[in-house]
């Protein structure tokens, strides 16, 4: 199935494409996607829901960089770590829940915190495990664990 109608339309420099998926079930699946831009550029996200027959175009925003993961959040909404930056690599975390998409406070801010998210079924608790990196170097300096309580 062609997403070509709900992904951004690709430029020159910009080529868009699905990066991560979430499917509840047959009829409700969640994606995210980007406009990756040769350039470095900050790149559209976009949020995509797909009802059992049509893909919907939820939300496009030049704020946030790459999705690499959608994960329920235990009370309908959806957690999306992003790739923000590229020179050092920067990570955010956002939070979509009644139509609106909001970054997430984190400990140690503007570090090179970096994390994947997994969600405890039948819960509202997240954990994010990863690490923080030197940003100088580049390489990991701890290995962290976070859990998230409610939504």
């Amino acid at each position: 199935m062609s997403l070509a109608k709900v992904l951004p339309r690709d430029t020159l420099l910009c080529y868009s494409r699905a990066t991560a998926v979430y499917a509840v079930s047959a009829s409700n699946v969640w994606a995210a996607g980007m406009g990756g831009c040769e350039n470095r550029g900050r790149a559209p996200l976009v949020l995509l829901h797909f009802n059992g027959t049509t893909w919907q175009r939820v939300l496009l925003t030049y704020r946030y960089g790459q999705p690499y993961q959608v994960v329920p959040d235990g009370s309908g909404g959806l957690w999306i770590p992003v790739i923000t930056g590229f020179q050092p690599p920067t990570f955010t975390l956002l939070h979509y829940s009644g139509g609106h998409l909001r970054p997430v406070p984190l400990p140690l801010p503007g570090s090179g915190l970096r994390m994947t998210v997994a969600h405890a079924p039948g819960s509202t608790v997240t954990f994010g495990a990863g690490a923080f990196y030197n940003t100088a170097n580049e390489q990991p300096e701890k290995a962290l664990i976070f859990e998230y309580s409610g939504a």
